[in-house]
């Protein structure tokens, strides 16, 4: 019986950190120590003997999109390193900017979403919104948008990367997430209209798991990398 207990006491400690879900999204399902997340994490315990299994969904590694295409991904929370009008502002405005002049190949574009800050100091983007860009042949371009949303959520991180790879795919994808960062402890993306809320490394990895279990990537990210803007 105390094995039991304890068995249960450590499924219930270890799933926050091991199903890296958000937003509230998981559930249990049977009877028979398997756990399945709505991002498809499987967690499995052998009651007799206490051993732990742990099943993340596989990608094909079937390419998205034509050869040699690339289609980098930026998640662009520009919170306060973008609003402030003295002291070093307009760092998103300046690194779109790099991103324009960085895209002169037919095969290399950029993707962006654009929220979590107050005022933007390039007056085509609208801070009551989520923002959706695409850079290509050094032009920035509006593809669209989403509702306002916090960017420190799952759920806002996943629709756009759904979106994006749905709309833009390529051979080889990479996602940045630009913004302050806080390591571990904090994760990334700091919404200033949001009370600076922010993505963790557990709501991150739950983004990517959703992609995987419905369908919506059929082969890996090249890289994912956190940019601070400066």
């Amino acid at each position: 019986m105390k094995r039991k207990l304890l068995i249960l006491l450590m499924i219930i400690a270890l799933l926050p950190a091991l199903c890296s879900c958000s937003d509230g999204d998981f559930e249990e399902t049977g009877k028979d120590g398997m756990r399945r997340t709505t991002a498809g994490l499987d967690i499995q315990v052998d009651e007799s003997t206490g051993s732990m299994s742990i099943e993340r969904p596989t990608v094909k590694n079937i390419p998205m999109g034509d050869k040699d295409t690339w289609t980098i991904f930026v998640y662009l929370c520009g919170s306060d390193l973008e609003s402030r009008i003295f002291f070093g502002g307009g760092m998103a405005t300046d690194d779109i900017e790099e991103m324009c002049k960085a895209s002169a190949s037919n095969n290399v574009r950029f993707v962006i979403e654009t929220g979590g800050c107050s005022y933007w100091h390039d007056d085509n983007i609208d801070s009551d919104i989520l923002g959706r860009y695409v850079v290509e042949n050094g032009k920035l371009k509006t593809a669209g948008e989403d509702k306002q949303a916090s960017m420190g959520k799952t759920s806002t991180l996943t629709r756009f990367l759904k979106w994006g790879v749905k709309n833009y795919p390529a051979e080889k994808m990479g996602v940045i997430f630009w913004d302050h960062g806080g390591g571990s402890l904090s994760g990334v993306c700091f919404d200033e209209l949001e009370d600076n809320d922010s993505l963790g490394l557990r709501e991150i990895d739950a983004a990517f798991l959703s992609l995987v279990d419905s369908g919506s990537l059929t082969d890996k990210f090249e890289f994912l990398i956190y940019k601070r803007g400066f």
